[in-house]
């Protein structure tokens, strides 16, 4: 029950077993250290040496905690990516930001593409809310300093397009993530947050019906 008390104990059998020839069951058995060590840890950033220490024997890791290391490591990305401000020139600041989002939808597509749950789902939330908070910065920027009117309208309704363009992305990764957790029979929080997402999505994206031009009117009897 004492995570540091089992952190270390798992460090003393990892540096036992540096002592003597490996085999296999060495080479399993540290792995799942290094897994366990990372689950212990009490951050994130804490965590993050011990799951790349894993991936370097990833070999004798079950496909789940591959996909797990992988996922948490691109999890550790995002504090940065989510910390660049869009200022003007746009540009730049911009660069500076999708170079971030490129990194982290590496990470989350190859969690996605080893198809293990829970972590499919787990990836396929964040892949979404990566790219919905790229739209979000985009619209909340402030504009290039002195635009006319008219011009700045139409510069506002250009980020918006962009923004809900990057919103059908994630609305895809969102619904295909869902359809897997539920083929899967996956019942936990990152499938209920991906119904959080979703359901609210759709409704946004959905255009209303028009309104009629003229109202029937039941007879009397």
């Amino acid at each position: 029950g004492d995570a540091r008390a089992a952190d270390a104990e798992y460090r003393v059998v990892l540096d036992t077993l540096k002592t003597r020839a490996k085999s296999a069951d060495d080479s399993t058995l540290v792995a799942h250290l290094w897994m366990r060590r990372a689950r212990l840890a009490p951050s994130v950033e804490d965590a993050a040496p011990h799951y790349e220490s894993a991936l370097a024997v990833s070999q004798h890791l079950e496909p789940v905690e591959r996909a797990e290391a992988v996922f948490q490591l691109t999890e550790r990305q995002r504090p940065a990516y989510e910390s660049v401000v869009l200022t003007q020139p746009l540009d730049e600041s911009l660069a500076r930001k999708k170079s971030g989002l490129e990194t982290m939808l590496e990470g989350y597509k190859a969690t996605i593409d080893a198809g293990v749950e829970p972590w499919h789902a787990a990836a396929s939330l964040r892949l979404g809310e990566s790219l919905v908070h790229l739209g979000d910065a985009l619209q909340q920027s402030e504009p290039p300093p002195g635009l006319g009117d008219d011009d700045l309208i139409a510069y506002r309704a250009a980020l918006a397009e962009q923004a809900h363009a990057l919103e059908g992305r994630a609305v895809e990764a969102w619904s295909t993530g869902l359809r897997a957790a539920r083929a899967a029979a996956l019942e936990d929080a990152w499938r209920r947050d991906l119904e959080t997402r979703l359901y609210p999505a759709l409704l946004r994206r959905v255009p209303l019906r028009p309104a009629p031009h003229f109202v029937i009117v039941e007879p009397q009897q």
